[in-house]
């Protein structure tokens, strides 16, 4: 709860990463075939690594995607050889383009080996031009998006536990005050949403609220909104006062805010001058310094 913790966010207990990140078991022939005719064999192949797929897991967690790795990874590959099938097209058109406009003669290539060759070479570099980045986009689009969501729940987190105490000191208990913050999303966006996690791992799977808090905090991207969950969990198992926890939590939480506010303003002002420096004065120098 203290300043001095809140950069520090403790680490996720082993326990935590076995249940969301299985290692992979060694299966018989006959269970291989099994999840082969069951999932398909692009399925069945992320499926039998996952220790591979760990970190792409977690950001699917992070951005709340609703997928799992393995379901995510066949889709991914489904769009990958889609884009390789346009640029196969393309890498073709553009081959034949070369041989009948004489493309391959202006170049100065006048062998017929060295043609057919750099046709395929042409070929083989479109596809793959066009499959990478399809694969790469479609992996690394979770990680953008759970970084989207890390920026807006540190934005939204101070105002949205000041809005917490004042429920609090409304005479509302924890669980009460989770909920109305779950369904505050129009103003609290990504913050309403963790806590809408929450509240539907306790009402709807029926959970205890400390591991929906514990799930939470393992799954968000926001290493502040996992000081605040980490911080909650100890208030709440050991009896303190939920509302003086709130109180002490939006101070320092606030405090912080305005010191990255003020951060981000010197930075903004330093910019502003390097600008007038380079845009401005220094044109109006060297048109000096020409004229005379």
């Amino acid at each position: 709860m203290s300043g001095e913790t809140l950069d520090e966010p403790a680490p996720i207990p082993d326990y935590e990463l076995e249940q969301r990140f299985p290692e992979r078991h060694d299966l018989s022939a006959d269970d291989r075939d099994r999840l082969r005719d069951e999932h398909g064999r692009i399925r069945t192949y992320f499926l039998l690594n996952p220790g591979r797929f760990k970190k792409l897991q977690r950001w699917l967690n992070q951005a709340q995607m609703g997928y799992t790795y393995d379901v995510y990874l066949e889709r991914v590959t489904g769009y990958t050889l889609i884009a390789g099938a346009v640029g196969l097209f393309l890498g073709t058109v553009l081959s034949l383009q070369l041989f009948v406009f004489g493309g391959w003669e202006a170049l100065g290539v006048t062998s017929a080996a060295l043609q057919a060759g750099g046709s395929a070479l042409l070929v083989a570099l479109t596809v793959g031009l066009f499959a990478g980045s399809a694969f790469a986009t479609g992996y690394y689009y979770p990680a953008s998006r759970a970084s989207s969501r890390e920026r807006q729940i540190d934005v939204l987190l101070p105002h949205a536990i000041v809005y917490m105490y004042a429920l609090s000191h409304g005479g509302m208990n924890a669980f009460e005050v989770m909920k109305e913050m779950a369904e505050a999303d129009d103003v609290y966006g990504e913050v309403a949403q963790e806590f809408d996690t929450i509240v539907r791992d306790v009402e709807l799977f029926g959970n205890d609220l400390f591991s929906a808090l514990r799930d939470a905090r393992s799954a968000t991207p926001s290493e502040n909104f996992e000081q605040f969950v980490d911080d909650l969990i100890s208030v709440l198992d050991s009896g303190s006062e939920f509302a003086t926890f709130l109180e002490d939590e939006a101070e320092t939480y606030m405090n912080r805010a305005q010191d990255e506010q003020e951060g981000f303003l010197e930075t903004l002002s330093i910019l502003a001058e390097i600008f007038i420096v380079a845009f401005v004065a220094a044109p109006l120098f060297l048109i000096v310094v020409l004229l005379v």
